[in-house]
């Protein structure tokens, strides 16, 4: 990997150093991986506003000198916020993130950037109703993993 450009959504951030941050993101063709963002926590960082939470970016990573990548570009696309204006939509919007990359351990396919990425834009339309998201996300998911809900026939194989 000499220089990669790809869409991306941030799953967690953890400060490193005094002015780094680990960011680990959701991409639709890399699958999820961990990025070194130096400087990102000064005041005067150009790539700070590319990497929040509850958004989708548009990201660089050049080489670094491990597995680890080097971000040396990131503006955001969409930015999620009014997600941010209702603490239920806050918190599945957590849970959300924390399922997504616990089954991207499992399992790396990019169906789970796009499931990620609908399930945040559901949650910011404040007209649809919470529960309907969560139920359509929790769905979505299973059947990504392979423990889908079978609604086309019974047990014994009879059309529904």
């Amino acid at each position: 990997m000499k220089t990669l450009r790809t869409k991306a959504i941030v799953l967690r951030r953890t400060n490193y150093g005094e002015s780094d941050r680990i960011v680990q993101l959701l991409t639709p063709e890399y699958g999820k991986m961990s990025v070194l963002a130096r400087g990102i926590r000064r005041e005067r960082s150009k790539l700070a506003g590319g990497i929040e939470l509850f958004s989708r970016s548009d990201i660089t990573v050049a080489a670094g000198k491990g597995e680890m990548g080097i971000l040396t570009g990131a503006r955001a696309e969409v930015f999620y916020r009014n997600i941010l204006t209702d603490y239920d939509r806050l918190q599945f919007g957590y849970e959300v993130l924390k399922q997504i990359t616990k089954a991207t351990e499992m399992l790396d396919e990019p169906a789970f950037f796009e499931l990620c990425d609908q399930s945040l834009a559901a949650l910011n339309d404040a007209e649809l109703d919470l529960a309907l998201v969560r139920a359509w996300f929790w769905l979505q998911l299973a059947t990504l993993l392979g423990n889908g809900v079978n609604l086309a026939s019974d047990n014994n194989g009879m059309k529904l």
